[in-house]
Protein backbone atom coordinates (compact mmCIF):
# COMPACT_ATOMS: atom_id res chain seq x y z
CA UNK A 1 0.00 0.00 0.00
CA UNK A 2 1.28 3.49 -0.73
CA UNK A 3 -0.16 6.97 0.02
CA UNK A 4 1.48 10.18 -1.91
CA UNK A 5 0.54 13.96 -1.27
CA UNK A 6 2.74 16.86 -2.75
CA UNK A 7 1.37 19.37 -0.57
CA UNK A 8 -0.27 20.57 2.77
CA UNK A 9 -0.57 23.75 4.18
CA UNK A 10 -1.92 24.87 7.37
CA UNK A 11 -2.36 28.54 7.93
CA UNK A 12 -3.55 30.46 10.65
CA UNK A 13 -5.36 33.73 10.33
CA UNK A 14 -6.00 36.10 12.62
CA UNK A 15 -9.51 37.76 11.77
CA UNK A 16 -9.75 40.34 15.05
CA UNK A 17 -11.92 43.24 13.99
CA UNK A 18 -12.56 42.09 10.46
CA UNK A 19 -9.17 41.63 9.71
CA UNK A 20 -8.07 38.55 8.30
CA UNK A 21 -4.40 38.64 9.16
CA UNK A 22 -2.19 35.02 8.56
CA UNK A 23 0.27 34.54 11.64
CA UNK A 24 1.55 31.11 10.97
CA UNK A 25 2.09 28.51 8.37
CA UNK A 26 3.19 25.58 8.21
CA UNK A 27 3.69 23.45 5.21
CA UNK A 28 4.62 19.44 4.54
CA UNK A 29 5.29 19.63 0.56
CA UNK A 30 5.75 16.03 0.28
CA UNK A 31 4.67 13.22 1.69
CA UNK A 32 4.98 9.35 0.99
CA UNK A 33 3.67 6.13 2.89
CA UNK A 34 4.47 3.07 2.30
CA UNK A 35 3.52 -0.64 3.95
CA UNK A 36 3.56 -3.97 3.23
CA UNK A 37 3.29 -7.50 4.97
CA UNK A 38 4.86 -10.81 4.23
CA UNK A 39 4.08 -14.09 6.39
CA UNK A 40 7.44 -13.16 7.58
CA UNK A 41 7.82 -9.90 7.88
CA UNK A 42 5.99 -5.89 8.37
CA UNK A 43 7.57 -3.36 7.03
CA UNK A 44 6.44 0.54 6.71
CA UNK A 45 8.24 3.59 5.58
CA UNK A 46 7.38 7.34 5.90
CA UNK A 47 9.02 10.46 4.38
CA UNK A 48 8.15 13.90 4.32
CA UNK A 49 9.31 17.46 3.85
CA UNK A 50 7.85 20.32 5.76
CA UNK A 51 9.05 23.81 6.81
CA UNK A 52 7.36 26.72 8.93
CA UNK A 53 6.92 30.66 8.37
CA UNK A 54 5.21 33.00 9.88
CA UNK A 55 3.67 36.24 8.40
CA UNK A 56 5.46 39.81 8.38
CA UNK A 57 2.83 42.13 8.43
CA UNK A 58 5.40 45.02 8.96
CA UNK A 59 7.21 43.55 5.47
CA UNK A 60 3.86 42.11 4.08
CA UNK A 61 6.00 38.81 3.56
CA UNK A 62 6.38 34.91 4.95
CA UNK A 63 9.59 34.47 6.94
CA UNK A 64 10.87 30.85 8.19
CA UNK A 65 10.77 29.73 11.39
CA UNK A 66 12.19 26.37 10.25
CA UNK A 67 13.55 26.27 7.25
CA UNK A 68 12.93 23.37 5.20
CA UNK A 69 13.75 19.72 6.66
CA UNK A 70 13.30 16.07 5.83
CA UNK A 71 11.76 13.53 7.93
CA UNK A 72 12.49 9.71 6.97
CA UNK A 73 10.88 6.78 8.73
CA UNK A 74 11.45 3.29 8.43
CA UNK A 75 9.70 0.60 10.95
CA UNK A 76 10.11 -3.43 10.81
CA UNK A 77 9.14 -6.19 12.46
CA UNK A 78 9.95 -9.73 11.98
CA UNK A 79 8.29 -12.89 12.89
CA UNK A 80 10.37 -13.33 16.50
CA UNK A 81 8.60 -10.05 17.16
CA UNK A 82 11.64 -8.08 17.55
CA UNK A 83 10.97 -4.13 16.09
CA UNK A 84 13.53 -2.07 14.48
CA UNK A 85 12.71 1.39 13.94
CA UNK A 86 14.88 3.87 12.52
CA UNK A 87 14.26 8.10 12.07
CA UNK A 88 16.39 10.06 10.40
CA UNK A 89 15.88 14.35 10.47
Amino acid sequence: MQVVSYGLQFIVINDYMGNYLPVFGVSVSQIFYSFGMTANKMEGSTNLRSSASYFNAIEGCWEPIVEMFDVKMTYARGKDNCTDLNLNV
